[in-house]
């Protein structure tokens, strides 16, 4: 906003949806506002102008390594659950349950299991991986708002059924990770 306004293109936040309703706040919103105030002909435009990489209000994204970001997760009273890990190009299941395991190290809870395209055996392995080391999992349907209008929120696409249990375990896991961190706290 206040590279955009040192452009000459006054935004503010508060003409931006509020966060969660259209998906997480991102350069596509913008765009979409500079485009809608007639700053700009285009979404197109807006990136080729101003917010590409290179461009004069590109920002770069905030990105923590692993450790940083499960510390985060767990100081803000979170689980930290890792998304899409059939996504992390590993050449195989054992390569990506290795990674699991060494996060888990750091302090990860659990990981993401039901996600549309997810492979139905790397599911399997997943799940076992799972019961095996009594993390949590999850599932999402890769909702984000109007810039995937295919997805819908809580549904996905294909054949995506996310099982009510998973929801039960992972609030299960928050009050018992709420209840050790109280008895910390009074030790």
């Amino acid at each position: 906003m206040r590279k955009l306004a040192a452009l000459g293109l006054p935004i503010s936040e508060e003409e931006l949806p509020p966060p969660g309703e259209q998906g997480a706040i991102g350069r596509p919103h913008v765009a979409r506002l500079l485009m809608q105030k007639g700053l700009v002909a285009s979404l197109e435009e807006a990136f080729e102008k101003y917010l590409a990489e290179g461009r004069p209000a590109f920002v770069e994204k905030v990105k923590l390594n692993e450790v940083q970001a499960i510390q985060l997760i767990k100081q803000a009273g979170g689980l930290a659950v890792l998304a899409h890990p059939h996504l992390m190009n590993y050449p195989n299941p054992q390569e990506l349950a290795k990674k699991i395991l060494y996060l888990k190290n750091l302090g990860l809870d659990g990981f993401e299991v039901y996600y549309p395209g997810m492979p139905g055996d790397l599911q399997k392995f997943l799940l076992r991986l799972a019961a095996e080391q009594d993390m949590v999992i999850s599932g999402g349907s890769d909702f984000h708002g109007s810039n995937k209008p295919e997805v819908e929120l809580g549904v996905g696409t294909g054949d995506l059924a996310i099982p009510e249990e998973v929801l039960e375990q992972l609030k299960y896991r928050w009050r018992q990770q709420q209840a050790a961190a109280r008895t910390a706290s009074l030790e």
